[in-house]
């Protein structure tokens, strides 16, 4: 649980410094779930600790979201989507809400997506996925849905769809949880008045996300927390009772978090320890080669009693300059890490002060014909 809530507390973190990271769908507060119109949040239980929704149109409108949903897309390991499929999904979704279950439910994020969902053409782009990488595709009927999942894997990402959508990306328990959730079986997150009393706190409908502790979380933040800290220095993040994110899309890129605290103390702790880590980010040679220290000098925090609000402004053009060379600096990471990461000098000391292991020469690898001997030296 304790991870749990560390990656929970670094995804809202990151959400607030990127603007959202990614793609989220536009949260609306139904009066009840039987009223409301379908939307991708009917797959997400009630439990899920945080949530986070988009509106994909919007997105691909916009010239900040535009560099994500370019054509061409690649699969790893399969290749290009249309090549499989015929056509590209995402361009068929609107809506999409991603969903952090409580540690219950294991460490898996769950997916959903509506739009023009054809689950005829959904399950066999799945299945030709799957064969592509070499893997055995299974369908197998569950509620009103059909699952597709790898049957030569031993645990990992299985599809859901159903005729109209939602379209649902998840794995093992979760999963069932989010066809229950769908098919009315078990309450949705719709109906927890928390998460969308967090994002209604947050200026913003293109993209959302809503973190809500109960007090077990907290008491195993805490307890995590406890460990780490030097003796008297306070443990702000414990007293965090909800969070909210809104980011608004048009001439500006505005970004606005809000943080609910237990008290106004801790809000404080809170708000001094997010201003430092900032400018300390702000000093980091990555971020000013990726172009974050510019986004990370604009965000301004300001405490209200029990309340933190934090506000990030960008005129959209430069938020789409900086997006497109965010991507790039990925992009040139994983090309070349070698390249980017130091790398020690042979036998130079190492941090503890001794002499650095000499590099260990790669072994002689030997290639065995199948059922046979090693063939035998020229």
């Amino acid at each position: 649980m304790q991870q749990r809530i560390r990656n929970t507390l670094a995804l809202l973190a990151v959400g607030a410094a990127l603007g959202g990271g990614v793609a989220w769908l536009v949260q609306r507060r139904p009066s009840s779930d039987a009223e409301a119109p379908a939307s991708a949040l009917d797959a997400i239980p009630r439990e899920a600790l945080l949530v986070g929704t988009a509106n994909l149109r919007t997105l691909k409108a916009s010239p900040v979201g535009a560099p994500f949903f370019r054509e061409g897309r690649q699969i790893q390991g399969a290749g290009k989507v249309v090549d499989l499929c015929g056509f590209d999904p995402i361009d068929a979704l609107d809506e999409i809400a991603l969903a952090v279950p409580p540690p219950s439910e294991g460490s898996e994020l769950g997916l959903s997506a509506m739009g023009r969902v054809q689950a005829d053409a959904f399950v066999t782009c799945a299945t030709r996925v799957i064969e592509a990488r070499g893997g055995q595709p299974v369908v197998t009927p569950v509620g009103s849905f059909r699952t597709v999942r790898d049957a030569s894997a031993a645990a990992g990402q299985e599809l859901a769809v159903r005729e109209g959508g939602p379209v649902l990306l998840g794995s093992g328990s979760y999963l069932r949880a989010m066809i229950d959730s769908a098919d009315r079986r078990t309450p949705s997150v719709r109906a927890i008045s928390a998460h969308a009393d967090a994002v209604r706190a947050a200026a913003g409908h293109a993209m959302r996300i809503s973190l809500v502790l109960t007090p077990e979380h907290r008491r195993a933040l805490s307890e995590e927390l406890a460990l780490d800290a030097a003796p008297g220095s306070p443990s702000a993040p414990t007293a965090i009772l909800s969070a909210g994110i809104g980011v608004e899309l048009g001439t500006d890129v505005s970004l606005h978090a809000v943080v609910t605290c237990e008290s106004a103390p801790p809000c404080a702790a809170l708000a001094e320890r997010l201003r430092k880590a900032r400018d300390a980010q702000v000093r980091n040679l990555e971020a000013h080669q990726s172009g974050m220290s510019a986004l990370l000098e604009r965000i301004s925090l300001e405490q209200q009693g029990d309340t933190l609000q934090l506000r990030l402004r960008l005129p959209t053009e430069q938020t789409a300059t900086l997006v497109e060379r965010l991507l790039a600096f990925r992009a040139a990471r994983m090309a070349a890490p070698d390249l980017l990461e130091p790398t020690p000098r042979r036998g130079a000391p190492a941090e503890n002060g001794a002499p650095a292991p000499l590099p260990v020469p790669p072994s002689a690898e030997v290639i065995r014909p199948a059922g046979g001997e090693p063939p035998s030296p020229p």
